[in-house]
């Protein structure tokens, strides 16, 4: 599996797990989202890298293209922090060149990606998204040979409105995949929970720009979140409604016709 995802999962559990064994195991506070930097993969990248590997940030997402050379360098800043590719198309090629640079992960849109491109069960995919999309196409994701949806919501800034968390939720009720959220700025701990609560599994921020300080913040009020109620505490599992299928009422329906008949 990827690390990116094996982290993800760890973090949707919500339990905090041991490290080490005997009476000074300690137990790892795992945050309430995924934190993952976005990496333009610049001149500016390789400072933006070390600071989340000083922070130990959940992920990486480093913008494709400039070269092997420079998203290796990248790479290498980053240590052990688990890094993919924003790509704008992709193919089975490809894919495998960029595993063998140490990606963990690839996100991109559906327009210029090849089925066979997403075999490999080592990597992580997300499908990129926008807010507009059709609700029909929203419904297909569930279905489709990807582990996540990336959203980037333009108007998510802080401070966030009740109509950020509409657009967010429309999104989120499509599909009981991961979804991760793009947005600029840092919000605060309500913010937080409210996206949280709102199905948001991580946070993709700016690592270029936002000084380490920033970060760890961030990473400070991720891991500080009070738990959610139980009634919110499910993840998207269960934000689908089931609708009824025909076989689920015609035997009421010709038990009433049978008595109908008597």
């Amino acid at each position: 599996m990827s690390k990116f995802l094996d982290r993800l999962e760890k973090i949707n559990q919500g339990a905090a797990r041991s490290l080490g064994f005997g009476a000074s195991a300690q137990a790892e506070t795992l945050p309430a989202m995924a934190l993952i930097g976005a990496l333009s993969n610049s001149g500016k990248s390789a400072k933006g890298a070390a600071n989340l590997a000083k922070i130990g940030a959940d992920g990486a997402l480093v913008q494709g293209g400039n070269g092997k050379a420079a998203i290796k360098q990248v790479g290498g800043a980053l240590d052990s922090v688990p890094w993919g590719l924003r790509v704008e198309g992709l193919d089975g090629k490809e894919a495998n060149s960029y595993k063998e640079q140490g990606c963990d992960f690839l996100a991109f849109g559906p327009e210029k990606v090849m089925l066979g491109a997403l075999g490999d069960e080592d990597t992580g995919y997300l499908l990129c998204v926008k807010p507009d999309m059709d609700e029909r196409q929203l419904n297909t994701v569930e279905g489709l040979p990807v582990d996540g949806v990336l959203l980037k919501l333009d108007s998510a800034q802080p401070p966030l409105t009740i109509e950020d968390l509409i657009a967010i939720g429309s999104v989120r009720m499509a599909f009981s995949k991961y979804l991760l959220l793009e947005m600029s700025g840092v919000p605060t701990a309500r913010e937080l929970e409210a996206l949280r609560d709102i199905g948001v599994n991580g946070l993709v921020v700016d690592a270029d720009s936002l000084p380490v300080k920033k970060l760890e913040e961030l990473k400070k009020r991720m891991s500080s979140l009070p738990k959610p109620p139980k009634a919110k505490s499910g993840l998207a599992s269960a934000v689908l409604p089931r609708m009824p299928k025909a076989a689920d009422v015609l035997p009421a329906q010709e038990e009433e016709e049978w008595d109908d008949d008597e």
